[in-house]
């Protein structure tokens, strides 16, 4: 016996409404058929998955017509396995048929926010960007992923041989070459211009982005708290003095 307190699903009504399929995402308020912009098409996505919820925003619920408010309470519910849960068997049956004759989506997008994507380092909103100019974006963000990965497994290497460890397989001793040391080298080179043009960061000085000058510690130089007047180094001399914040963090 069905509990009686359980939420029951909406009957469509059989009007044309109902079993109509959504309208095309060019319909929609706030989209456009060819988005121009990285916000723009999340918008378009969004009332793909959604094709009842920008008529709800613009009316309210009560404004929908019997049917597409029957739809859009049905989609609630077929999307939520906890009010399904409570529903009866019969119930249940009813609801899916009712999903399934007004073609409601069962996966849905959140509705994007401006911003939400963050600004670049000219404080540009990413979600103004072109798809061409964020497909660029990302495709540089995954290559600095890739060369900071491969220069953490430099590091590793170059760490395991001035421990003297030995290959597991071979017993051989780990051996870190000029050829590596060379390829390191540029890697780091390429890792400062993708940080640099992708997030504006400065650029490191050369011992930084030299692995020759890894093992070398910077010479301590504190200066009094009270001196009336803070010494300015150029910066490629400063980066060898650990009291430096370019030296500090470029070779840690």
């Amino acid at each position: 016996m069905a509990d009686p307190g359980a939420p029951r699903a909406a009957k469509s009504q059989p009007t044309k409404a109902s079993s109509a399929a959504p309208p095309p995402p060019s319909s929609s308020p706030g989209t456009t058929a060819a988005p121009a912009t990285v916000y723009q098409r999340s918008l378009q996505r969004f009332a793909e998955t959604n094709p009842l919820e920008a008529a709800r925003e613009k009316a309210g619920l009560n404004g929908l017509s019997p049917a597409d408010r029957a739809a859009w309470t049905n989609g609630c519910v077929a999307r939520s396995s906890y009010l399904r849960s409570r529903l009866s068997t019969k119930a249940q049956r009813e609801l899916w048929k009712n999903v399934n004759e007004a073609s409601l989506p069962l996966r849905v997008l959140e509705k994007p926010t401006p911003n939400q994507w963050g600004r670049d380092r000219n404080g540009q909103d990413i979600g103004a960007y072109t798809a061409e100019q964020l497909e660029e974006r990302t495709a540089k963000q995954l290559a600095l992923t890739v060369q900071q990965s491969q220069s953490q497994r430099f590091r590793a290497a170059r760490s395991r041989a001035q421990r003297g460890a030995r290959h597991s397989k071979t017993g051989e001793p780990v051996v870190v070459t000029g050829t590596e040391i060379d390829a390191e080298r540029t890697r780091r080179k390429e890792i400062a211009d993708l940080r640099n043009e992708l997030y504006g960061d400065a650029m490191p000085g050369r011992y930084a982005l030299d692995p020759v000058w890894d093992d070398v510690v910077p010479v301590p130089a504190e200066e009094p708290e009270a001196a009336l007047a803070a010494i300015t180094y150029r910066a490629d001399y400063a980066e060898g003095w650990s009291s430096s914040p370019l030296g500090a963090c470029a070779l840690r």
